[in-house]
């Protein structure tokens, strides 16, 4: 890996984590159980059998039970997708570099995006900002590097700590 590759990884970055981050990163961040329904325990017949049939320490939470929610990203506050992306980026300089390398390695491949790619992202002298063909390719190709990303992400502590960042502070649901 070229060291203007290791560069450009880290000034690409707004731009491909919007085109290939979920809004939870990739999957690393833990989904929360829905809260009670707010009808449960009204009474109902299905209600009535339930309490003559469940020890009350086994009874459902009351309807007031509060489910705790995950605490935000470091960089939730931030409105825009493009802040939230760079102040994830600060917090986890090297992490972010891990992430950003894998994902170019992975769109330059001849299977992904290397052909529409060639003069821009995946050149290896001077790599550029996707263009439009680029872009629709790396979109397209998405699904198909992560599995690479999230091995390589994995195995470093701050990479997996960025895409925590970015899937906590919901960087790709935030405005462009």
């Amino acid at each position: 890996m070229s060291t203007a590759r290791i560069s450009f990884a880290l000034a690409f970055a707004a731009s491909l984590v919007a085109a290939c981050s979920s809004a939870k990163g990739t999957g690393l961040a833990t989904d929360v159980m829905p809260a009670t329904p707010a009808d449960a325990g009204t009474g109902t017949p299905a209600d009535a059998a339930l309490d003559a049939t469940t020890p009350p320490e086994a009874a459902p939470p009351a309807t007031d039970a509060a489910v705790a929610q995950p605490p935000p990203g470091e960089c939730a506050a931030e409105t825009a997708q493009s802040a939230c992306i760079t102040c994830c980026t600060n917090a986890h300089m090297d992490g972010s570099t891990v992430y950003f390398v894998a994902l170019i390695d992975c769109m330059c491949l001849t299977d992904n995006c290397a052909r529409e790619c060639a003069t821009t992202l995946c050149d290896p002298m001077n790599p550029t900002n996707a263009d439009a063909t680029c872009n629709t390719c790396i979109q397209a190709k998405n699904s198909a590097c992560t599995p690479s990303i999230k091995m390589t992400c994995t195995a470093d502590a701050d990479c997996t700590a960025f895409d925590a960042c970015i899937g906590k502070s919901d960087c790709a649901g935030k405005t462009k």
